[in-house]
């Protein structure tokens, strides 16, 4: 299987290697690798890692309407739960919010209770966002995440970092003859 090394990896690590208790949403444009980097690094970091994804399950969506507590919420979870719950071992991503915008909302409680860590993902959600009842301010952190960038996609292209760092340099120093010599 192909490893693509992004950016937002490190972030993404940081964020849950902090003790602060909080849901994190990673936003961007469809396919730009929101799922793949998410399964990568929760698969890595925690023992267990559960996925319920919105748009693949539509009756996912229907079972989080009216949940009316983090009790009733997580039974909802473990229904649909393709892994154990293992309580302070497992991360549940919650993938495609923008077709269940009532978990964003009731990721709050979720966080209060404590039990489990949360990740959620969704496309196009800085015009969806607007549209949700309650953002839960103080128990989500937002990151947003772009499609490879040119040193992303060289390293996914083997190009090595002592070359990346090399035109780096002779680019802040235009030096071009550097990279013209360099084009041979």
């Amino acid at each position: 299987m192909l490893v693509i090394a992004r950016k937002i990896e490190k972030d993404i690590c940081r964020f849950f290697s902090l003790e602060d208790r909080k849901a994190l949403l990673i936003t961007g444009a469809r396919q730009v690798g929101k799922t793949y980097i998410i399964e990568a690094v929760g698969k890595r970091l925690f023992q267990s890692f559960v996925t319920i994804n919105f748009l693949e399950n539509r009756q996912a969506t229907a079972l989080f309407d009216h949940a009316s507590d983090s009790e009733a919420l997580l039974l909802r979870i473990s229904a649909l739960a393709d892994a154990p719950l293992i309580p302070h071992e497992t991360l549940i991503f919650l993938d495609e919010v923008q077709e269940c915008k009532e978990i964003v909302t009731a990721i709050k409680f979720l966080v209060e209770e404590g039990s489990y860590r949360y990740i959620l993902s969704g496309s196009l959600l800085g015009v969806d966002l607007k549209d949700i009842r309650s953002v839960p301010v103080g128990y989500m952190d937002i990151l947003e995440m772009f499609p490879l960038d040119m040193e992303e996609f060289a390293a996914a292209n083997g190009v090595s970092s002592r070359i990346m760092e090399a035109l780096a340099g002779a680019y802040s120093e235009k030096k071009l003859w550097m990279l013209l010599f360099m084009k041979r």
